[in-house]
């Protein structure tokens, strides 16, 4: 049965991508003398066992128009009058000004209202001479298309009020997602309102906090699960620009710092299960893969037989395998090997990475590996030597990380999603006329 759903999953993703790759190719054609920019929903998962990003599928099958195909520089370029820009992660939202284009392509729809509004932003500014004309692809079974719904009921494609932010509540001053560790259950409030809910909690309870009790999990603990509040966006060090923190491509977690020092995106962050994104370090396996001691080779031809595991194809042991491999090394036992592994059960990888980040051997660049915790007004101390910065959100997208929360929890039990969908499209009818 698993393979059997499997199969059909993949089959019905192949055939979207294939109707959706025939609506671009005619309406490349139907613009034949004007630039077409496509955008993309960077944050999706890929498909299990792909390599290649939406994007890079797009451009390889976009033979007949290889021609219109160009970067950002040749797309701006007066001479190209009929250039087709596919837009990477780096380009979708910031830095271009692209008004001598007029057609924009949404070939998958991000939930992110936040990141439409700014997409659209890019071609609808001053210098804009022409209509501009939104096409957006959506597979309308799928969290893409109830997106594209509620965009629609709220205007965000036609009304061009500039008030996006706020009409989308997507406004990540004035709002929280919060989400339960054990159920995955999420609840977006205002933060007037979550303030309220942990004062309350805190007469009642002692502890200023949200609890989940949703299902048999969250209860398994004390009889309910502490909520921890959810963030997507980017954070930038207030001192020195260069030094950031942002989500890696697939969107599930933050890229290791050590990426914007020309690294791969091999790291990334993991986050506390009991602080959420408040608290993220480096996964002890990268570290171990960056350490000078383990890679190195202690003894003869020996390296560090944890390496040795996490090179195995396939083969990715746990923490207490890893531990239980170092309890019976015979390098530790005859003490050439200098590692400080902490080697109780009870050891968390955070733990862990404390004592890798005053390593002399750790050979993580342009830090050791790191430990980053964020307060209540989401900012944190620069981790990088000799900074005195402050790490701050540059822009919140509390809607997104609430809306994709919402999806993948309740999607298919009922109508609470949809539910949940209309009242914030309720809410935003009030907003609209109070901007109007």
């Amino acid at each position: 049965v698993e393979s059997q759903s499997a199969d059909s999953t993949e089959a019905k993703r192949k055939a979207i991508f294939n109707a959706k790759i025939a609506n671009l190719e005619r309406i490349i054609s139907n613009h034949e003398g004007e630039r077409i920019l496509i955008f993309f929903d960077y944050e999706a998962k890929p498909a299990l066992g792909e390599s290649d990003t939406e994007a890079e599928k797009v451009k390889k099958a976009l033979n007949e128009f290889n021609d219109r195909l160009c970067e950002i520089e040749e797309f701006k370029s007066a001479e190209k009058t009929n250039g087709i820009f596919v837009a990477d992660k780096a380009d979708y939202t910031e830095s271009h000004n692209l008004q001598m284009c007029n057609v924009i392509v949404n070939f998958s729809v991000t939930p992110d209202p936040l990141s439409m509004d700014q997409r659209i932003g890019r071609i609808f500014r001053l210098g804009q001479d022409n209509d501009v004309v939104i096409y957006s692809l959506a597979d309308m079974s799928e969290l893409e298309g109830y997106a594209l719904a509620y965009y629609t009921r709220i205007g965000l494609l036609t009304s061009g009020s500039g008030d996006a932010i706020i009409i989308a509540g997507s406004n990540g001053e004035s709002s929280v997602a919060v989400r339960c560790p054990a159920c995955g259950k999420v609840t977006m409030m205002s933060k007037s309102d979550y303030k309220k809910a942990k004062e309350a909690a805190e007469k009642k309870e002692g502890v200023s906090a949200l609890w989940c009790s949703a299902k048999d999990i969250c209860r398994e603990a004390g009889g309910k699960s502490l909520m921890n509040q959810i963030v997507v966006g980017k954070f930038v060090c207030s001192e020195n620009p260069g030094h950031k923190l942002i989500r890696s491509a697939t969107g599930e977690g933050y890229r290791c710092l050590a990426f914007n020092a020309g690294d791969t995106e091999n790291g990334i962050l993991c986050n506390d299960a009991q602080a959420g994104d408040r608290k993220l370090y480096c996964h002890p396996f990268c570290a171990f893969m960056h350490c000078k001691l383990k890679t190195g080779k202690l003894r003869n031809d020996m390296t560090c037989p944890i390496v040795d595991a996490l090179r195995e194809k396939g083969l990715q042991p746990t923490m207490p395998d890893a531990q239980n491999i170092c309890k019976e090394c015979k390098f530790r036992e005859q003490g050439l090997c200098k590692c400080s592994l902490p080697l109780g059960k009870d050891q968390s990888d955070s733990s862990i990475i404390m004592k890798c980040s005053t390593c002399p051997y750790a050979q993580c660049t342009p830090m050791k590996p790191q430990i980053i915790e964020f307060d209540e007004n989401w900012e944190a101390a620069c981790p990088h030597e000799g900074c005195s910065g402050t790490l701050k959100q540059v822009t919140a997208h509390t809607f997104a990380a609430y809306i994709r929360g919402a999806w993948e929890f309740e999607h298919d039990q009922g109508e609470s999603f949809c539910e949940n969908l209309r009242k914030e499209a309720d809410r935003v009818g009030i907003i609209r006329k109070i901007l109007k």
